[in-house]
């Protein structure tokens, strides 16, 4: 085949689509080479032969196309893998560190043909291969793959992207126009009814409205519901188009570590969680210098050498894992190894002699991270080839929370390891979001930072340092905060809700006047002349074409507290809520008086239900929180008994037990009780959060 000219249009696809397939490609091949050394037999045989088939396509494609470095250089790497599956070559650490080396050059020449720039020399790369020529005994950085390039220019998916998202709000109108079409229909009814019997020729024109408002009722509910359908559809579609999975980024790092680890002469393997989760194409590019990045420093600085893994009691060989999964409209990507963990004593004196803190300063869990990417702090004394400058963690949190929208946390455990997470945005144009209003201004707040909305009552607030604040459902008070005095708007002690939003470490509880609910928005981030304002990060269009303005939780967290924030108006109420626990097992009975008795409620106890009715009857409980399976009475029959007590039939029942089946839950829903909790999936947190709400009056 020709070159084909270079205006060619259909040429140049050809050529994007074997730029995208290269970067697959070698993607396969490298994941092959760095498997070799732990496999046996069949899978040993198989990934040569995966090996083997990605030069092989390179190397014919590069021909089909006259690109005469690639296709010289994957002959060349082709004869090697050739001799290892026909004549049982063995590969070792250099032969595999060279066909990596030679993987990473495939793609540089690749992007160079592409690009009609000069192509790179090769030959002394073949040389090697062949043998005619030393080995560099230095293991070669992974080369920057640049996959950017979508089938389709991505500006024009964009494009598609934000015209689809309209119709979202197209949706919304058709169905509030379907509501008033029902109203009309309605109006037409009343006034056929009110037409005297005796006005015939206006009772004939009457029923013809009556049947035209109907009928077009019906037209518009079916309209409407097709639009939204189709805009549904069509919108799927097109951020399928833009979504890729983890496993291409996954490739990467799972290089970075191999060559790492061979630097660092440790054993390292990687391990990878959740390699299909799917996530928006530009944040996929945008995440590979961050997590580049931590996984290198995870093996130079988180992984021991084998000698002190074995005194340690570990396996010598060390693993990092990465790890991905999607909740909702976020994306959560952790990165952790099991390695020593963070020295924090070691970090300190680090900010100390870089001038970041003082010596008497206390360094807490939560500050750990803010000290690790402050620029110029290092717990390495020297400079190494993978790290030690202290200036990499810092670009790749700025990355992430700048860059991308989202936050990085650490923890770490000294002798058992530390795990980087990251929380992000699935980036799409479409987004959910809480509408609330303060002071007749209607707002977004995306719903991902968003944990809860309550009444904000006088008595659930009090003053602590000086600042109001309201108890948090983990037990912690966290400060309330006016949004009309945040925004400069107007100051208000009144404000009947509170919106309580989290952004890293930091939360708060926003005071508002109305909160809408849930909405579906087209969220537009600010562009030029236009400029972020404070914490307004953009804006949005709804169904009734009112504009909204949209808020940034980060941003709002990060601005100075107004001075007229909400105040506290009355005194907490003193009064404890009881509840009732019912429980044969003393473990279970114990540990939930405890949790409960620790946050405010006061407890009484029971082994069983003929028990728990007694001190019903004696003294009536705010809520009554039961196993399922106990002797005498079990929790079914007390829900039923309960239930049919018309002196206790409105206390609240939440069922705390082992039995975690579909059928065991409906049965106690079904015998009266409000919420099921299945023990194996306890947690604190929320266990507080519903009792609090069937306890608040």
């Amino acid at each position: 085949m020709g070159t084909g000219p270079p205006g060619d249009a259909d040429y140049q696809q050809i050529i994007v689509g074997f730029v995208a397939e290269c970067g697959d490609l070698v993607r396969a091949f490298s994941d092959a080479v760095i498997a070799l050394p732990d496999s046996t037999g069949k899978e040993r045989v198989a990934l040569v032969g995966e090996a083997f088939r990605a030069v092989h396509s390179v190397k014919g494609g590069a021909q089909s196309l006259e690109m005469p470095a690639v296709a010289e250089l994957a002959h060349a790497m082709e004869d090697i893998l050739d001799d290892v599956r026909k004549r049982g070559r063995e590969l070792d650490a250099r032969d595999r560190a060279l066909l990596l080396e030679c993987g990473d050059a495939l793609l540089v020449a690749v992007h160079a043909a592409s690009s009609r720039t000069a192509p790179p020399d090769v030959g002394a790369l073949v040389g090697r291969l062949k043998g005619e020529a030393a080995a560099d005994p230095a293991v070669a950085n992974p080369a920057v793959e640049d996959d950017r390039t979508l089938r389709v220019r991505i500006q024009r998916v964009d494009a598609l992207t934000a015209l689809a998202s309209e119709l979202l709000v197209l949706r919304s109108r058709a169905a509030l126009r379907e509501e008033e079409s029902r109203a009309l229909a309605g109006a037409v009814d009343a006034l056929v009814r009110a037409v005297s019997p005796g006005a015939t020729p206006a009772r004939e024109i009457a029923s013809v409205a009556t049947a035209r408002a109907h009928g077009l009722r019906r037209m518009m509910t079916q309209d409407a519901l097709r639009a939204g359908l189709l805009a549904t559809q069509l919108i799927d579609g097109i951020r399928g188009i833009r979504l890729t999975s983890m496993s291409t980024l996954a490739g990467t790092v799972r290089r970075v570590v191999h060559d790492a680890a061979a630097r660092a002469n440790k054993a390292v393997e990687l391990v990878v969680v959740g390699e299909q989760t799917e996530l928006d194409k530009a944040m996929l590019d945008a995440l590979k210098d961050p997590l580049v990045h931590l996984a290198r420093n995870a093996v130079d600085h988180g992984i021991e050498t084998p000698d002190v893994r074995r005194e340690a009691g570990k396996p010598a060989r060390g693993q990092v894992t990465l790890r991905s999964v999607q909740r909702g409209d976020r994306i959560v990507i952790e990165l952790s190894d099991d390695g020593g963990g963070v020295d924090v004593q070691t970090l300190k004196l680090a900010a100390v002699r870089a001038g970041a803190i003082r010596d008497e300063d206390a360094v807490t869990a939560d500050s750990v991270l803010d000290l690790m990417s402050l620029p110029g702090v290092s717990t390495r004394q020297g400079v190494g080839d993978l790290s030690g400058r202290g200036v990499g963690l810092d670009v790749a949190r700025r990355n992430i929370e700048q860059v991308l929208g989202g936050t990085l946390s650490v923890t770490t455990v000294p002798g058992t390891g530390t795990t980087f997470a990251m929380n992000l945005p699935l980036n799409i144009a479409t987004v959910r979001a809480l509408v609330l209003a303060v002071e007749g201004q209607s707002f977004a707040i995306h719903t991902s930072s968003v944990q809860y909305v309550t009444r904000l009552r006088a008595e659930d607030i009090a003053v602590v340092e000086g600042r109001p604040t309201l108890r948090h459902v983990e037990g912690a008070r966290i400060e309330v905060l006016d949004l009309g005095a945040q925004l400069q708007m107007k100051a208000s002690r009144n404000r009947p809700f509170a919106v309580v939003v989290a952004a890293g470490d930091r939360r708060a509880a926003l005071a508002v006047d109305v909160v809408h609910g849930e909405e579906e928005i087209v969220f537009k981030p600010f562009v030029p002349p236009l400029e972020r304002v404070g914490p307004i990060v953009g804006g949005a269009v709804v169904a009734g074409d009112e504009p909204l303005l949209v808020l940034g939780a980060p941003e709002l967290l990060q601005i100075p507290r107004a001075a007229t924030a909400v105040a506290s108006t009355a005194q907490p109420s003193s009064r404890r809520p009881v509840a009732l626990i019912v429980d044969d097992s003393i473990t279970t009975r114990s540990l939930e008086a405890t949790i409960l008795k620790k946050h405010g409620f006061d407890v009484v106890v029971a082994t069983n239900g003929r028990e728990a009715l007694t001190e019903m009857r004696h003294a009536r409980p705010d809520v009554l929180v039961s196993d399922l399976e106990m002797p005498v009475m079990d929790g079914l029959e007390l829900c039923r008994t309960v239930r049919a007590d018309a002196a206790l039939s409105q206390i609240p029942i939440v069922l705390v037990t082992s039995v975690s089946t579909a059928a065991g839950r409906a049965a106690g829903l079904d015998a009266g009780a409000d919420a099921y909790v299945e023990k194996g999936k306890f947690d604190q947190a929320e266990f507080l959060d519903l009792l609090r709400r069937y306890t608040s009056s």
